[in-house]
């Protein structure tokens, strides 16, 4: 996972509504978010947040959060975590947020999330 899938997990994760971006560091792999939030890669492709909660990819292409965070897709094609957050893809370069963030890839090592 990237700096655009660590700041959608990073914004579902901590209920981040205002805007900020995530830039992966080039040496040692760490993506550090301007909310002051960082993320570590695991050796599985997952990331471990700098609250130490870690989240894993599944076969089925879900995520696993070791806080006990859930997720289902609704009828209308959002994703709504157990914790109120909601997301949906468009591209996988794209994702909105109920919050009214959209985030977006802004070159190779970089993610933005604004308000449109």
């Amino acid at each position: 996972m990237g700096p655009l899938e660590a700041a959608v997990l990073a914004a579902i994760l901590f209920r981040i509504a205002e805007p900020f971006s995530c830039a992966a560091e080039t040496a040692g792999g760490r993506i550090k978010c301007t909310t002051g939030t960082t993320a570590d890669r695991t050796s599985t492709g997952g990331l471990i947040f700098s609250d130490g909660t870690t989240i894993e990819p599944t076969a089925a292409g879900d995520f696993k959060f070791s806080n006990g965070l859930t997720a289902q897709k609704t009828a209308s094609g959002w994703v709504k975590f157990s914790n109120g957050m909601l997301f949906r893809t468009y591209d996988r370069r794209r994702y909105t947020l109920s919050t009214g963030l959209v985030c977006l890839v802004d070159g190779a090592a970089r993610a933005v999330c604004a308000k449109p």
